[in-house]
């Protein structure tokens, strides 16, 4: 649905639970179909969801961990794994894609789409992305000798940080007073949020050197007309697209269309998911300029960030196993 130039993206979610079977009470009945709905909702799926004991247990695990992801922001535990963005023909190094990792004492590795969604759902996205913007800084001041010259960073922005009233004044005084130069800057902005903000209040952060991209392109349908206004340097085409292409004829289309796109703006055609050699050619053939992937050799910065700040103590792992009395 579209206003003007604001897009908005309605879903909906559906919750079940049987009366007699999951329980007799009314009240009880209509908790447990919420509870089914909120988990429609939290998985993205399009069907009905019904109501579980399994689900019930899944919805005390997910409370825990909002407790545990508001303690990770506030102690700084959620860092950031770097991939490299390449040019696909001489495969020069044109940005360091900064995406965020949570290695939790005892859960591991969690999934950052899974973290996200909590994050989004409870109110912490806007604290989780301001938070992981001074994490950047702080990355690009403690590694800055390391950083590749010329390549940008470049850090996806929430579509709550991206709403919020103080969004630009929040980045122009971060740049001012932080390390990291307006010039060797990216923000991302998912194409699902582009109605978020008008297109003309970027201009001032485009003027000062930051370039804006828009990535997973070919899902909501970029709207033109804000594509047209908007200070926007590149646009990447969702991974379920690229990652086909070879094997999918609407795949095809869809990156064909893509990159007409960019070229009509003159702007940056990205892939994502490029991870052998093949497919690369496939993708500079339709039209692509650069793209990211395992065909390209990993950042030693990343591995150097994990091992360096973010693998916890085993202090810390003791203390988090000692709270929630395991």
């Amino acid at each position: 649905m579209s206003l003007g130039l604001n897009v908005f993206h309605l879903s909906t979610s559906a919750g079940a639970a049987l009366l007699g079977q999951d329980s007799s009470s009314a009240r009880t009945l209509l908790d447990h179909a919420r509870s089914a709905a909120s988990e429609a909702r939290r998985a993205g799926v399009a069907r009905v969801s019904f109501f579980t004991d399994t689900l019930r247990v899944k919805s005390l695990a997910r409370l825990d961990l909002v407790h545990e992801l508001r303690d990770a922001i506030a102690n700084r535990q959620i860092g950031f794994r770097y991939a490299g963005r390449h040019d696909l023909a001489s495969g020069q190094l044109t940005a360091c894609v900064a995406e965020m990792v949570w290695i939790h004492p005892l859960r591991g590795a969690i999934p950052a789409s899974e973290f996200l969604r909590i994050a989004e759902s409870t109110g912490l996205a806007l604290s989780l992305s301001q938070a992981a913007f001074s994490w950047l800084q702080e990355d690009y001041a403690r590694f800055q000798e390391s950083w590749p010259a010329h390549a940008r960073l470049s850090f996806a922005v929430s579509r709550h940080h991206l709403s919020h009233e103080e969004f630009v004044a929040d980045f122009e005084r971060a740049l001012s007073q932080g390390p990291i130069p307006p010039e060797r800057l990216e923000l991302r902005i998912s194409e699902h949020h582009l109605g978020t903000r008008q297109p003309g209040e970027f201009k001032s952060l485009a003027n000062r050197g930051v370039e804006l991209m828009v990535e997973n392109v070919g899902g909501a349908g970029a709207p033109l007309t804000w594509l047209a206004h908007a200070p926007v340097a590149a646009l990447q085409i969702d991974a379920a697209w690229s990652g086909a292409v070879r094997m999918d004829a609407s795949a095809l289309r869809i990156c064909r269309a893509a990159v007409g796109l960019a070229r009509s703006f003159r702007m940056h055609a990205i892939a994502p998911g490029v991870d052998d050699p093949q497919q690369c050619k496939r993708l500079l053939d339709i039209g692509f300029d650069q793209g990211v992937g395992q065909l390209f050799p990993a950042l030693a910065l990343s591995a150097a960030a994990l091992e360096q700040q973010y693998l916890l103590s085993p202090e810390l792992i003791v203390e988090t196993a000692r709270k929630r009395g395991v």
